[in-house]
């Protein structure tokens, strides 16, 4: 389980925008994930289309003093689709800091209460205020990771430090380590101050930035003003192909080591989906047997990367199956096996990708 905070003291950065799609992008490539609203704003909740009168306890009820009867993480959970949870906040989650004033441990009551989840996340994001208050320490204790959403415009660096002094306190002081990692929102590659302030954070994050940027557009703000993720709203836009890539880039950095650890039996069926593959007769046959799984997809640039998913054709042999029809050409795929993305052992035509690991590379004649 990766607990991910979503933090900056600046507003109007996108952080509420990045917590809702990547939130919601992950749970589309079959992540199981649970969104943490720790915003007293509550946009992150009224943004996947959740307002007050949809529920009655929410994330204040949980870490709230004193705590007789205090309801579980879980006991507040609004299931949002199969795979994406999110626990709920209002405004009554800005008396929490008074509340708990003087209260001993009150750095670490989200970290307590994550610890008693008995369900399985494959990632929680926190969606934190603007502020580094005691909000925000209790999010960045309880992470670990923190990824900062960076606008470009001449405020925005401006106040890192105190974020670099917070995280250096929780490691110096506390022995809490983070890993912290830029993300570059509302983008605008033609604009030359765009890619002087890009080339900018990359110097103060000293490389710790995602490859994957998220350009501006109104598709995101149209799709929060309806309570809608970008993967509801326009699976065709720039913002689901900006945060789908990020998705896909935050799991491929824990993917690295294990490409190398399972090697799956790959046959093609019908016509090769290997090296010199060719198109004709419904198109391309994807297969791969892999007894006891229970889920596998197929994600590459022919489906923008949003995974698909494989029938099991044969449970026997645990044979699982794909046709997709495409156009002759040079495709770059990966296999998606209970989560994990793998290249095409049978295929030994691979190229490096942006994000420091290996793709299966398709050529159809």
């Amino acid at each position: 389980m990766r607990i991910i905070a979503v933090a900056n003291q600046k507003g109007g950065c996108g952080k509420t925008t990045t917590s809702i799609n990547l939130a919601r992008c992950l749970s589309f490539l079959g992540k199981e994930v649970l969104l943490i609203d720790f915003d007293p704003q509550g946009h992150a909740t009224l943004g996947l289309g959740i307002h007050n009168q949809d529920f009655q306890k929410s994330i204040f009820d949980v870490i709230d003093f004193p705590e007789e009867n205090n309801p579980a993480l879980l006991d507040v959970v609004i299931k949002r689709n199969d795979n994406l949870d999110i626990v709920p906040s209002d405004v009554v989650l800005s008396a929490i800091e008074q509340k708990l004033s003087g209260v001993p441990g009150r750095e670490t009551r989200l970290l307590e209460k994550l610890a008693g989840i008995t369900k399985s996340y494959d990632f929680i994001i926190i969606d934190c205020p603007p502020s580094l208050g005691l909000l925000t320490f209790n999010a960045l204790m309880a992470a670990e990771e923190v990824i900062v959403p960076l606008e470009p415009s001449s405020f925005s660096l401006h106040g890192l430090q105190k974020i670099f002094e917070t995280v250096h306190l929780l490691e110096e002081g506390l022995g809490h380590r983070l890993s912290i990692c830029a993300l570059v929102t509302m983008f605008e590659g033609r604009t030359r101050f765009s890619r002087e302030f890009e080339t900018r954070v990359s110097q103060v994050f000293d490389g710790r930035v995602f490859q994957s940027k998220i350009r501006r557009t109104v598709r995101l703000r149209e799709a929060a003003q309806i309570g809608q993720s970008i993967v509801e709203f326009d699976r065709n836009s720039t913002g689901f192909q900006d945060y789908m890539n990020l998705a896909c880039e935050l799991v491929e950095q824990k993917a690295v080591k294990k490409d190398a650890v399972t090697v799956f039996d790959t046959t093609v069926l019908d016509t090769v989906a290997g090296p010199s593959g060719h198109s004709g007769n419904g198109g391309i046959l994807f297969s791969v047997d892999i007894p006891g799984a229970r889920s596998v997809q197929l994600a590459g640039d022919f489906n923008n990367w949003a995974a698909s998913d494989l029938a099991l054709a044969d449970q026997e042999k645990g044979r699982w199956a794909l046709k997709l029809p495409l156009n002759g050409g040079r495709y770059k795929y990966k296999y998606i096996v209970d989560g994990e993305w793998r290249t095409d052992p049978a295929n030994n035509n691979v190229e490096s990708n942006q994000y420091g690991t290996l793709d299966s590379v398709l050529e159809v004649s």
